[in-house]
Formats: structure tokens, sequence, C-alpha cells
């Protein structure tokens, strides 16, 4: 996240509504607001988000939370062309929480939940769960409390889980002493691009309709990099072998739904072909 996000409570202006005892009550926490999705297109399958994470060396990843309601989706909040935060998310406060790397020092005080629609919202405050007896929970809690009433402004922390570890390696890291390293990580890219090879038909449909559809910009302004449109031909290139392959499979009577999709694979290598292009970060 890197900015992170800092509160501070503001007692009422008139003195009559001032509270009295704890700001937080129990099992209290606070809406802070919606993470994704922002947009229908911040709804993605699975599929998608591995050549995505291809294309872009994993920095979607470091945004993407899954799907409550679908386990083939997850919610993304990245740009096509670059990988980092879309220009909603970027306005958005909750893009910017960090997460806790010591739980003493910076305890977690916002949490991940689903509203009934699928939206996931950042809530602030102590969650009561299972992990700790009701004595560690009201010890948090007033603790928390009295940051509040302090007046003091503080950074307030989230925690993504284990799920998140291959990120927190290519960032330099690890919370939970992985032994995951950064060239595991690499590794995993290279195996889901090895992976593509595998996909059944209605994937690599998905895959190509998002490249034509969604990554490759309309606009001859908008240029991508030139690692970034490699990675993307190279995907549209192990695609095309697999459907070459599997056209020569097929009896004559079977080869319209392979050969609608090799002439879709064709017009995505045209398109990346002629994308704007920029030179890469140095």
């Amino acid at each position: 996240a890197g900015y992170g996000v800092f509160m501070k409570y503001l007692p009422p202006e008139i003195p009559e509504l001032e509270l009295n005892g704890d700001i937080l009550n129990f099992g209290e926490l606070i809406d802070v607001g919606v993470y994704a999705p922002h947009r229908d297109a911040d709804i993605k399958w699975n599929c998608i988000m591995v050549l995505k994470d291809y294309i872009h060396s994993g920095k979607p990843e470091e945004w993407t939370f899954g799907n409550y309601f679908s386990e083939d989706h997850a919610l993304d909040i990245t740009d096509e062309i670059t990988g980092d935060l879309h220009d909603i998310a970027k306005e958005n406060l909750c893009s910017y929480v960090n997460e806790t790397v010591d739980a003493n020092k910076q305890p977690q005080n916002i949490f991940a939940y689903h509203d009934p629609e699928g939206a996931l919202h950042y809530l602030f405050g102590i969650e009561y769960s299972n992990d700790y007896s009701i004595e560690e929970y009201k010890t948090a809690l007033s603790h928390l409390n009295k940051k509040l009433k302090s007046g003091d402004e503080f950074e307030v922390f989230i925690n993504y889980g284990e799920t998140y570890e291959s990120v927190r390696i290519r960032k330099g890291y690890s919370i939970s002493g992985s032994k995951w390293t950064d060239a595991l990580n690499k590794q995993k890219y290279k195996d889901d691009f090895r992976d593509l090879a595998n996909w059944d038909l209605d994937e690599i449909h998905k895959g190509l309709s998002y490249l034509l559809n969604d990554f490759i910009p309309k606009d001859r302004e908008v240029t991508m990099t030139k690692s970034v449109r490699k990675r993307a031909q190279r995907i549209v290139k192990q695609f095309m072998e697999v459907l070459r392959k599997e056209f020569e499979k097929l009896q004559l009577n079977e080869i319209g739904n392979v050969q609608d999709l090799i002439v879709l694979g064709k017009t995505v290598q045209g398109k990346l072909k002629n994308c704007a292009v920029s030179n890469d970060d140095p």
C-alpha cells in the first residue's frame, strides 16, 4: 500500500454529545468504506488474474482479494496496462492501508468483510474471534479505546493472511517465517505460464477476449512498456500452439469452435503488434 492511513478521534463539538465511557463498545466495528469492486471490470475470472499477474510480474496480486460469492472470480482494482492501482482505486482511502509486520508494535485494527452484495469493506476496530480469549479481546479493545481517547493520530493496519506471503517475499519481508523466496516467486510465474498449455478452450476464449477487449488500449495515445507487450505476446503465442494442436486432432465437423479461436488469436496478435509502446522503466 505504501502511504498508510491514519486515524484521529475528534470529540463532538456539542459537550452534551460527548461519549461517556468507551468510544468503541464490545463487538463494534466502524465501516471505513468499500475496498472493491468499484466497477464491473474489477470482478475477474481467476484464470484472467493468472494472465494479468504474469504480464505485470505479479504486481496486481498485491491488490487482489478473493470473491466471497464465487471461488472462480477475484476482486481486482488494478489498471490493465500498468498493473498498478486504477484511477478510481487511487482515490479510495482503503487502497492505502498498510499491512502490519509486527502484531505487537502494529496491532491489526482493520478487517476485511464482504457485504451481502459481494462488495469488500474495510472495518475499523477489534474483531472478536476464536483465535483468542474474551479477556484478550477486552484488553485489545481497551488499548484501542485509550489510543482513540488520547486524541493522537495513529496509523491503522490490516493483516492479509497466509495467502499474501508470496507478495511479502517479493516486497522483501515475511511475517510468518516462510521459506518462500523471491526465486520461488519467479518460478511460480514461469509455472503459471507453462500451465497455459493445459488450459481448456473455454479458458483460452476468456483469455483472448480479455486481451482484445480489456487489455489492448483503444486509445492510440495510451502506451504500454515493451516488456508488458512482450509477455502478452508470449501468452497469445502459447494459446495459438495449443489451438493448432487441438485443431489437428479434431474431425472436420468439430473444428468450428477451435477455428474461431484461432481467428480471434490472430486478431489479438495483430492488435498487440500495432500497440504503441514505451521503453521500460530503468
